[in-house]
């Protein structure tokens, strides 16, 4: 995972989960370990070539092992318009 130009390797097992939970669980270690003051949650997940991951999504339907993406974490309360669409919803 890319985050914040930090890289964090997030090791998912069987990759069962949701997108949204590696959105979450990179946000959390990411503020853990480079970023203890505030906390920031994730607004979208990408694949490097910009590719909208849906949050929804199981991780092994959608990623291969040792791919790699990217976390974009919002910094304030805002919602940027864009993030309204019902496959790509956070909220």
């Amino acid at each position: 995972m890319h985050v914040c130009d930090q890289k964090i390797e997030v090791p998912c097992g069987e990759g069962r989960q949701h997108i949204r939970w590696l959105g979450l669980n990179v946000a959390a270690r990411y503020q853990k370990e480079f970023y203890p003051h505030a906390f920031r949650v994730p607004q979208r997940v990408l694949t490097m070539d910009g590719t909208l991951l849906r949050p929804r999504a199981v991780i092994h339907e959608t990623c291969q092992d040792g791919d790699e993406v990217q976390v974009e974490l919002r910094k304030g309360a805002n919602i940027p318009e864009d993030l309204y669409d019902d496959d790509a919803a956070w909220i």
